[in-house]
């Protein structure tokens, strides 16, 4: 998506379901050209008038939150437009939420990739999509403790969870994906419920860097937006793996 419009036929012909992937579009839209005063109003129209007519996943207003300090450190004139826009959608509780998702963060990853006819188990940090540095055919499992709560109760042994596989397809590109394959469970001390939808996460990586000696700034993303938009800060380190847990049908079921 190059247009702000490119997003909304984005979202209206359903291949964007999350406000969390609206929230990085515009990242890349206002960086590439700011849009005018009535694209921005007709896109915010539109985008709302969508989450009444179908289910998006709402954006967590504490991700917001850390994308608009990152922006206000930034040198770019264009931030204070896309600030305002951002700004715009936290306090819309249609397209924003502080407790429809629950975040979860991942406990281990392991690099799984047969090597040699082999399978190479290690522990690895992590991965971003342009990554130039992972070979293709590299294979992840990123390992979340998560028990979803329509669970009750559970006898089962070890914890609930899950595992997402990462699989290096190509040099630009990865594919993630929910294991439901009991083989990858097996020594996790994880275990899978039926419940649990990869149809409602939202992957992201949290990095940090320092704008000043004394000031860390911290960014989250699935892609490297924060380059673009602070190229001053060149000191960057990842933090952590993170998955946005989209609940809300479980909560208004519950009410």
């Amino acid at each position: 998506c190059n247009k702000i419009t490119d997003i909304t036929d984005a979202v209206l012909g359903n291949k964007v379901t999350s406000v969390f992937v609206v929230v990085e579009l515009l990242l890349r839209v206002y960086y590439i050209k700011t849009p005018s005063t009535e694209e921005t109003r007709v896109f915010m129209t539109t985008l709302q008038e969508c989450c009444k007519e179908k289910k998006l996943q709402k954006v967590l207003k504490t991700f917001l939150g850390i994308v608009i300090n990152a922006l206000n450190c930034s040198p770019k004139v264009q931030k204070v437009e896309l600030i305002a826009i951002l700004n715009e959608i936290t306090n819309n509780d249609n397209l924003s939420t502080h407790h429809e998702n629950i975040l979860i963060t991942c406990d281990k990853s392991i690099n799984v990739s047969p090597i040699s006819g082999q399978r190479l188990v290690s522990t690895v940090k992590h991965f971003m999509t342009g990554d130039k540095s992972i070979p293709v055919g590299t294979v992840y499992k990123y390992l979340y403790t998560f028990r979803h709560p329509s669970t009750v109760e559970c006898t089962e042994a070890g914890k609930c969870g899950f595992i997402l596989r990462y699989s290096r397809q190509d040099e630009d590109s990865g594919l993630v994906e929910l294991s439901t394959n009991s083989k990858d469970y097996k020594g996790t001390g994880l275990h899978l419920h039926d419940v649990v939808s990869g149809s409602d996460m939202y992957g992201y990586e949290i990095h940090s860097g320092n704008t000043a000696p004394d000031n860390i700034v911290q960014v989250a993303g699935r892609w490297t937006w924060w380059e673009w938009w602070l190229p001053d800060v060149t000191n960057w380190v990842f933090k952590q793996h993170c998955v946005e847990y989209d609940i809300s049908d479980y909560v208004v079921t519950k009410r």
